[in-house]
């Protein structure tokens, strides 16, 4: 029999300090004990060594204890199973009995060998494999264990992670804005800025058609100038162009966009105009006034007044003849002498001389009476 001095292995085996010797027996090689050295050392033995006479483990392996070296119990790890796995592991407590490491995962939030580190900036979940949305308040910025985004949603985007686009309708930080009902889409708008597509109702402006038109216009965008021929220049209805109060005299149309036709003038285009203008139904399209003429036998801005008594014809500028059966009385159109003519005088006028004179005494009338002219 021989007899070792462990303490020369202190660096290899960690031996009870209580027991100085090991009795390796006249075995010539480690791994062996027991009469004729013919049984084997318990595998897990550290380096193989054991007691020549009871096999009992100088040392055993990482991950297992005990005097013949069995594997650590759940949770354990390490030289004598001394050390317990992390809380953390994907499995909780359950870990590589040499060396501690989780098997394969880590809970969500954690990683490394050990899942000892929490998730770095930007990463969440198990093992710390997904990303944090960058549609997050903060981009990148979310809790590490389930990926909820601190903070709330950029614009546009709305869910605990802020995955969902805003749905049509609403807009915004978290999509809590409603897009407006004025856009030319109504209800429908970009997810971002709430700004409509393009168009607006007619009556409305503004990047979210929130402004309704300006005084003096209308339409879509408000881009329709409101008529100026509108009882009140240029003010209509924002969303029609429809002219409020009426038409300028010698306009018509809902929005006073046409002239009066040649026969009607005035407000609207409610009056006619006179059948006794010079071309009759024809005048001025804001007056009435006929264009430089009236028939014969009338007079006036508009020819509505008969020729006064004396006068006859165009505008009534000629005058009734003075030898008429009564003087300066005659048709006002013609100029026909009412009740024939004066003695001496004859035509349909009275302007003519009577070729025989009844009487010599109306001759020196007659001649009086030019004297007298």
């Amino acid at each position: 029999m021989w007899e070792r001095n462990v303490e020369a292995w202190d660096t290899h085996f960690s031996c009870s300090p209580k027991k100085k010797f090991v009795n390796y027996g006249n075995c010539p090689s480690p791994g062996y004990y027991g009469e004729n050295c013919s049984l084997d050392c318990p595998k897990n033995c550290q380096d193989g060594y054991c007691d020549s006479v009871e096999g009992i483990c100088i040392a055993c392996k990482p991950g297992f204890t005990g005097p013949r070296c069995i594997e650590c119990a759940a949770g354990l790890f390490g030289n004598d199973c001394h050390k317990n796995c992390s809380l953390t592991c994907g499995n909780s407590r359950i870990c590589q009995k040499e060396t501690g490491h989780c098997n394969g995962s880590c809970l969500p939030g954690w990683e490394g060998n050990m899942c000892e580190n929490e998730c770095s900036k930007g990463f969440y979940g198990a093992n710390c494999f997904q990303n944090c949305s960058m549609t997050c308040g903060i981009p990148g910025n979310c809790d590490r264990i389930m990926g909820y985004c601190n903070g709330g949603c950029q614009r546009g985007w709305t869910g605990v992670r802020c995955e969902e686009e805003c749905s049509a309708g609403v807009y915004g930080k978290d999509c809590a804005e409603k897009c407006s009902m004025a856009c030319g889409d109504p209800g429908v708008c970009d997810k971002v800025t709430g700004h409509c597509n393009g168009s607006c109702l007619p009556g409305w402006e503004g990047n979210m058609c929130q402004n309704g038109c300006l005084v003096g216009f209308y339409g879509l965008n408000c881009l329709q100038n409101c008529s100026m021929t509108r009882g009140i220049p240029g003010n209509c209805d924002r969303i029609t162009g429809y002219c409020n109060g009426g038409c300028q005299r010698g306009w018509a149309g809902v929005r006073c966009e046409k002239e009066c036709a040649a026969v009607s003038f005035g407000y609207n285009c409610t009056k006619n105009c006179s059948l006794t203008c010079g071309d009759p139904g024809v005048c001025d399209k804001v007056t009435g006034h006929c264009n430089g003429s009236c028939l014969a036998g009338w007079e006036g801005d508009m020819c509505e007044n008969e020729c006064s008594k004396g006068f006859y014809g165009v505008n009534c500028v000629e005058n009734c003849s003075l030898t008429c059966g009564i003087p300066g009385t005659c048709d006002n159109i013609k100029g026909y002498c009412y009740g024939g003519c004066q003695r001496g005088w004859t035509g349909i006028r009275c302007e003519e001389d009577s070729v025989v004179l009844r009487d010599p005494s109306d001759f020196q009338r007659r001649i009086a009476f030019l004297i007298s002219k």
